[in-house]
């Protein structure tokens, strides 16, 4: 008798265990008889009763009128199919809740076996996917318009690189702006005094060679103002065939208006055998331009600038060269990040080469920086051909 006492105790214990962990599992769980009755069930099923019916399993008969409301549950009701197929079923329901929020649970039951041939009943699991089912609409959503949304910050991106690159400009353009007044300065002076020259003997053979010099020092204003505004308009990013040799001309014509140069040596070797280029010549100017300055800042002014062009292993190669100071090798690496800079504050925004190396990535390029041997530094930019291109000659 004691040890069928202790026998029963054990079993006690244990059910008190299992009866512990089947109304802490957060899932509805419930048995359910042949004839659809609820006969044991968990605290979340339960509570799903409550949400759902607004009452308890004792007031709640049969598991249809849960979850199959005014639907014919014969059709597809997964515990009916356990229990004539003797194999699991699983199923996806909406439900308004009492509350009248609509809710979304993923029905499974599977048969429990009894002694005869037939099932008894079966264990119906019941979980509530109204959360994930709401993640996974706004995860589709977003995927099916991830590629508008990237659409959307790429032309942003692009705007941002254009106001960037139009600033520069300006900047370049007002540090220019001394220099461009004297340049255009000297050529009208030399006017107002062949026009004073001419008024005062319009008779005289030497009238012909100052209205020819006239007319060369109005052809020299025209050219500055011309490069000026052509430097100066935004970027469009719009591509034509363009020869980079005259890029280059173009932007050693129009920093040579800046007063940093003037005392600067430019030394040019240009191939002639470079073709012309379907690429953006006013983003290419812009590359050359920020290098070209950032050279004479390194010089403070005086030295040597050499720039070179050849076609090699099927691309464009420009190098810049200069007798500055060079760059301290523990910051090459670092020269193309934005708002990078080694000048004092108030005199350089740290963006120019930043931009430059920007529009080389989206010409499909690339732009490098190394130190000269003997002093200076030197920037490599490499455009390549859009086919092979065996050199001749």
């Amino acid at each position: 008798f004691n040890q069928m006492a202790q026998a029963l105790a054990k079993k006690e214990k244990e059910l008190i265990t299992m009866v512990s962990i089947f109304n802490g599992i957060t899932a509805g769980i419930a048995f359910i008889s042949n004839d659809y009755s609820i006969i044991r069930a968990n605290r979340a099923y339960e509570s799903l009763l409550k949400d759902i019916k607004g009452r308890s399993p004792e007031n709640e008969p049969k598991c249809f009128e849960l979850f199959c409301r005014n639907l014919d549950f014969h059709k597809n009701c997964p515990g009916k199919f356990a229990m004539e197929t003797g194999k699991p079923k699983d199923l996806e329901r909406e439900i308004i809740l009492k509350n009248g929020k609509r809710h979304v649970f993923w029905i499974h039951a599977y048969p429990v076996p009894g002694s005869g041939k037939d099932p008894i009943g079966f264990v119906e699991y019941v979980m509530d996917m109204t959360q994930q089912r709401k993640l996974e609409d706004e995860l589709k959503t977003y995927t099916e318009h991830l590629e508008e949304i990237v659409q959307e910050r790429t032309r942003k991106l692009k705007e941002a690189q254009l106001q960037i690159a139009h600033q520069e400009k300006m900047a370049a353009l007002g540090q220019m702006a001394a220099g461009v007044a004297h340049e255009i300065g000297n050529p009208l002076s030399i006017q107002s005094s062949l026009i004073r020259a001419l008024e005062a003997d319009l008779r005289n053979n030497d009238s012909k060679e100052k209205i020819k010099a006239m007319k060369e020092q109005i052809d020299r204003i025209s050219k500055i103002v011309r490069e000026m505004i052509d430097f100066s308009r935004p970027a469009t990013y719009r591509k034509s065939l363009t020869h980079c040799n005259q890029v280059i001309q173009s932007a050693l014509g129009i920093s040579s208006y800046d007063k940093r140069l003037k005392r600067i040596h430019v030394v040019t070797s240009l191939d002639n055998e470079i073709p012309a280029l379907k690429l953006d010549g006013d983003q290419l100017l812009q590359v050359f331009l920020n290098i070209i300055f950032n050279a004479a800042d390194a010089m403070n002014g005086q030295g040597t600038l050499t720039v070179t062009s050849k076609l090699e292993n099927h691309s464009v190669i420009v190098r810049l060269e200069d007798t500055g100071s060079g760059i301290p090798e523990h910051l090459l690496s670092k020269v193309f990040e934005p708002f990078f800079t080694t000048k004092d504050v108030g005199e350089g925004t740290g963006l120019g080469l930043s931009v430059s190396y920007g529009i080389m990535k989206n010409m499909g390029g690339e732009i490098r920086a190394s130190n000269r041997i003997g002093g200076g530094a030197v920037f490599m930019v490499e455009i390549p051909l859009p086919y092979s291109r065996e050199r001749t000659g």
